[in-house]
C-alpha cells in the first residue's frame, strides 16, 4: 500500500510540475551601461535556457507574417533586441511580442509626450510662483522629490535594476501619477491637464495589465515550457505582483 501511495504521489507531482509554466521576468534598461550590456544579457539568457522569449514589442512591430524575426523587422538596434537576436541564432527559441497593441501609435496620436512636458512645465511654474495651495505645494514637493531621487539612482548592473528594493521604489515612483492628477483637479489653472493626467495614469495601468494578460496567455499556450519575459525594469513590480497570483505560473528567479 505504501509503495502504491508513493507511485501515485510521484505521478501526481510529475503531472503538476509538467503542467506549470516556468516564467523568468528580466528587467532591462534598453540601452547599454557598464555591466548592463549585450554580452551580460546573453549570459543571463544562456543561464535560463528559455524555450520562449516574450519581447516588449507589440504585434504590429514583431509580426507573425515576418516570422517573429528581429532581422526581418530591422529591430536589432537596441541592447536587449541584439542580445536576443544573437541568442536566437545559436538556440532553438520562440519569440513572441507581448506589449499592448499599437503602443507607439497611441503615444504619437495622443501627443502624449508633448502633453506630459506641458503639464509638468505648468506645474513647475505654479510651484515656483507659489500659486499652488499650501497643501498642493507639499504634495508636489513630495512627488518631485521621489522623481528626482529615482532619476539620480545609479543602475549599473542587471542585479541592481532587478532587485526587490528597486521594484519597491519604482512602485512608489508611479504613485506620483495619482498625486499630479489630484493637484490638477484641485487647481483651477491646471484644469486643462486633468484629462491628460487621468489618461497618463490609466494607460500605465492598462498597458501593464495587458502585458500580464499576454504573459498569462503565452504561459497557457506554451504550458510546461520555460519562458523568459524581457521588459523595461520599471514594469517589473506590476508584472511580478500580478503573476504571483497565477497558480499555473512558476515565477522563477534568475538572479
Amino acid at each position: 500500500m505504501k509503495k502504491l501511495f508513493l507511485i501515485v504521489a510521484g505521478v501526481c507531482f510529475f503531472m503538476i510540475s509538467h503542467s506549470q509554466t516556468k516564467v523568468y521576468v528580466i528587467g532591462t534598461t534598453h540601452t547599454e551601461k557598464d555591466e548592463i550590456n549585450v554580452e551580460r544579457f546573453e549570459n543571463i539568457l544562456g543561464k535560463i535556457g528559455p524555450d520562449v522569449i516574450l519581447v516588449e514589442l507589440d504585434s504590429t512591430m514583431l509580426r507573425k507574417e515576418k516570422g517573429f524575426n528581429f532581422e526581418n523587422e530591422h529591430l536589432t538596434g537596441s541592447m536587449e533586441n541584439l542580445a536576443m537576436y544573437n541568442y536566437q541564432q545559436k538556440n532553438r527559441v520562440v519569440l513572441r511580442p507581448f506589449d499592448i497593441t499599437n503602443r507607439n501609435k497611441f503615444y504619437r496620436e495622443s501627443g502624449y509626450f508633448a502633453k506630459e512636458r506641458g503639464m509638468f512645465n505648468d506645474l513647475h511654474e505654479m510651484r515656483k510662483k507659489h500659486e499652488l495651495s499650501e497643501a498642493n505645494e507639499r504634495y508636489f514637493d513630495l512627488a518631485w522629490s521621489i522623481l528626482d531621487f529615482y532619476a539620480e539612482s545609479e543602475h549599473r548592473m542587471f542585479s541592481d535594476i532587478n532587485s526587490d528594493v528597486c521594484q519597491k521604489f519604482t512602485e512608489l515612483k508611479y504613485t506620483t501619477y495619482d498625486i499630479f492628477l489630484q493637484i490638477c483637479k484641485d487647481e483651477p489653472k491646471l484644469q486643462k491637464w486633468v484629462d491628460f493626467a487621468q489618461l497618463q495614469r490609466d494607460f500605465w495601468i492598462k498597458r501593464n495589465q495587458t502585458m500580464v494578460d499576454n504573459i498569462t496567455h503565452f504561459a497557457e499556450e506554451f504550458r510546461g515550457k520555460t519562458i523568459a519575459v524581457v521588459v523595461g525594469y520599471e514594469h517589473l513590480y506590476f508584472l511580478v505582483n500580478q503573476l504571483k497570483k497565477n497558480e499555473n505560473v512558476v515565477l522563477s528567479d534568475w538572479r
